[in-house]
């Protein structure tokens, strides 16, 4: 008897509608009546060898939520940015007839993603933790890590540590200007964890430097080029759950009560597969915390096919 498992699955390109940039996407289907162990997505997610796959499973009968769990090479996250816009834009252009709106469950918690036919636009109010840890990491272990980073660096100076949601925790290190943040080498080696201090409670997270340059602001957005690198999936080419945690610092910094700021996050230039993301921050009515994070993006499908895995 054929014990063999058959999932479809499909791959996308997010935060782009250029085949071939932006970030890549496995999206793997599994049906109401296939249960996959921990172990079993890891593998699969590792044979994808994409920077993060996701487990998009059927919506019960008489509900469109949809279950999302999202993997790297080497582990599940709780929430990261362009798997859940490259989930909304997959499920919403691949109904018949397309949906304007799907609501997906990810470990970090619940989000309702809307999909724009017109523009193309996916966009979700992410589920948010935003944390701005009391340590920062100093210069001196950054340049220890990243010798693309300039020697010119104050050696005194340190950079912020934030958290999006638990478990997802970026080190925003700003450059000086486009051709330093052109100089950082991907093969980076990996930051010495122990100079990376989370407060209590927010260990255990992935945990990465995220470089950017600010471009260009005026009333209506601030644009930005990024680069984000941590040596067991290389460089990311589009990093939502990053240029979120970024909003969030910048939009803390400028405060204002009840004050919405708006980004453009362009990120993967320098590796050849540039893509725009999309956010908003919404502070509270003391202007000193966030009420509101939403990402936005869009995503183009590049393949379809069948896994075929075997059941043990």
């Amino acid at each position: 008897m054929d014990t063999t498992i058959v999932l479809e699955y499909a791959t996308v390109d997010v935060f782009t509608t250029t085949p071939f940039k932006g970030n890549q996407l496995a999206v793997v289907h599994i049906p109401t009546s296939t249960q996959l162990t921990q172990s079993t997505k890891q593998v699969i997610a590792r044979e994808f060898n994409f920077s993060e796959t996701v487990f998009l499973h059927e919506a019960e009968p008489e509900t469109s939520e949809r279950r999302l769990d999202i993997f790297t090479i080497n582990a599940e996250l709780p929430f990261a940015g362009h798997p859940v816009i490259g989930a909304i834009c997959h499920v919403c252009q691949s109904s018949n007839p397309p949906l304007g709106a799907v609501t997906l469950k990810t470990k970090a918690g619940d989000l309702v993603g809307r999909y724009n036919k017109g523009t193309g636009l996916a966009e979700a109010e992410i589920p948010h933790q935003v944390r701005v840890h009391r340590a920062k990491v100093p210069a001196k272990a950054l340049l220890a890590s990243q010798s693309g980073v300039s020697s010119r660096v104050d050696l005194g100076s340190a950079y912020p540590i934030v958290s999006i949601v638990k478990g997802m925790t970026f080190i925003l290190t700003q450059m000086e200007d486009l051709e330093a943040l052109g100089r950082l080498q991907a093969a980076a080696q990996r930051l010495e964890r122990e100079e990376v201090e989370l407060d209590d409670g927010w260990e255990p997270s992935f945990v990465a430097p995220y470089y950017y340059v600010a471009l260009q602001r005026t009333n209506e957005v601030t644009k930005i080029r990024s680069r984000m690198m941590e040596p067991s999936i290389g460089e990311d080419p589009c990093t939502g759950s990053a240029a979120t945690s970024l909003a969030a610092y910048l939009s803390l910094q400028d405060g204002g009560e009840g004050r919405t700021y708006a980004y453009i996050v362009e990120q993967g230039v320098e590796m050849g597969r540039a893509g725009d993301i999309h956010v908003k921050v919404t502070l509270d009515d003391t202007g000193k915390a966030v009420r509101k994070v939403v990402l936005a993006g869009s995503a183009v499908l590049i393949m379809k096919g069948t896994l075929y895995l075997p059941q043990a």
